[in-house]
């Protein structure tokens, strides 16, 4: 179910699909982006479970750029690029670059001394606060700490983005834990 209903589509998003490509409705295009994201999930734990894709792969700057690009690639144009604009969250647009560098760099060595699950959420978390896209940044870091989690465990995380799932995004941000986040989210073995 949309969490848009029939809102229509803006102007600004109108011209910012790939051409050849409309939706009418915002709840269209959600369902076309959940689609997509779904797709991406399953191609890349599929991945990662027959040994084509590492966790050290995941863990590389630029993989989250890539999987944006291939998630949304068939619906907007700036699929994968970062944000140029200001937004009421997230990094400057020129910090972000450096951000998603330094968080990478960050994972990379926190793999030694964070358990798995702590891991995935605190990619999730580090990278949602950058906010390096347009849209999507949520769903696209839940994908990527689900595809981080499985990679190590096996599991994904069962997430319910709510109102207590965003009280737990900022409580991390007050706090810089991701105790609540890992509370809120238990494991799932698909």
């Amino acid at each position: 179910m949309s969490r848009y209903d029939d809102t229509p589509v803006s102007p600004d998003d109108a011209v910012a699909f790939v051409e050849g490509v409309s939706f009418a409705t915002k709840a269209e295009v959600d369902e076309a982006e959940d689609a997509a994201l779904t797709a991406v999930l399953s191609n890349v734990l599929t991945a990662l479970d027959e040994g084509a894709l590492a966790v050290e792969s995941l863990l590389a700057h630029g993989t989250l750029q890539d999987l944006h690009q291939t998630a949304f690639e068939g619906i907007w144009r700036w699929a994968g690029q970062v944000r140029r604009n200001e937004v009421s969250v997230g990094v400057a647009p020129e910090q972000i670059r450096e951000q998603l560098r330094a968080t990478h760099d960050d994972l990379r060595h926190l793999r030694a001394t964070l358990a798995p699950r702590e891991l995935a959420m605190t990619a999730h978390w580090r990278l949602v606060r950058v906010h390096p896209f347009t849209d999507g940044n949520g769903r696209i870091t839940r994908l990527y700490a689900d595809a981080v989690l499985f990679g190590l465990t096996g599991a994904v995380f069962d997430w319910h983005a709510g109102p207590a799932y965003y009280q737990a995004l900022r409580e991390a941000d007050r706090t810089l834990s991701v105790g609540d986040l890992l509370t809120l989210t238990p494991d799932l073995f698909p």
